[in-house]
């Protein structure tokens, strides 16, 4: 188990903090188009420029295409 918190398609699921009370690192998991990941990675780049963080970038299969169509 993981401990993260977060929003899926159940609603909420609060976890547990991984290190103290007053501590807690944010982690962000977002699937998108191939064609959308170019400007959504370059307008991170000023954010990640001031404030610490890591962007890993993989390809992803969905399971459930319903979920991801308009």
């Amino acid at each position: 188990m993981f401990n993260l918190s977060g929003k899926g398609s159940h609603g909420f699921h609060e976890g547990h903090l991984l290190f103290n009370e007053e501590d807690t690192l944010a982690m962000v998991v977002s699937v998108m188009p191939e064609e959308k990941a170019l400007s959504i990675l370059e307008g991170l780049a000023p954010f990640l420029n001031k404030h610490s963080g890591v962007v890993f970038v993989s390809d992803t299969m969905v399971s459930r295409l319903e979920k991801f169509k308009k």
